[in-house]
């Protein structure tokens, strides 16, 4: 139930949040996700998650990339502490990879980059980790030779 109330108000923000930052930042179309503060039943795991997503959103937009990576990592680990299997938590935890894909995009670690946006496709397929892979591999040249996924994105057990 919880997790089901966090699905839908991520895809309420995602949509809203990835209009504005289309328009707000031509720099980059990228889609960031952002966790609004859930009502109900709150645990410390599903707090500290929203906490650091907010943070590397928030860091990613006003370009403190090393920041907003060291922030994404914490969403990531702190996700991955919900300690449930459920396909909600897959997509949360896609997201969170994406957001910090877009992190290391902008922080010029095209590299980084392609494994976490790979690997949140590979967690969970959504229009918004879809979309942020299909942008990367439009802006990056494919002579940079990013096509193979690294350890990240292949070790998973998925």
């Amino acid at each position: 139930m919880l997790l089901k109330s966090i699905y839908s108000k991520v895809l309420i923000t995602a949509f809203a949040l990835s209009s504005s930052i289309a328009t707000a930042n031509d720099i980059t179309r990228f889609k960031l996700v952002v966790i609004k503060k859930e009502f109900g039943y709150q645990n410390s795991y599903i707090t500290t998650f929203n906490k650091n997503m907010s943070s590397c959103t928030e860091l990613t937009k006003i370009k403190k990339v090393t920041e907003s990576e060291i922030a994404c990592t914490a969403a990531i680990t702190s996700v991955k502490s919900i300690n449930t299997n459920t396909k909600r938590a897959k997509f949360l935890e896609s997201l969170s990879y994406s957001n910090r894909g877009v992190s290391r995009y902008m922080n010029d670690d095209l590299s980084g980059a392609k494994d976490d946006l790979l690997t949140a496709t590979l967690i969970d397929s959504n229009t918004i980790t879809q979309s942020n892979l299909e942008l990367l591999n439009r802006l990056v040249p494919d002579n940079k030779n990013l096509n193979k996924p690294t350890n990240i994105a292949t070790n998973r057990n998925l």
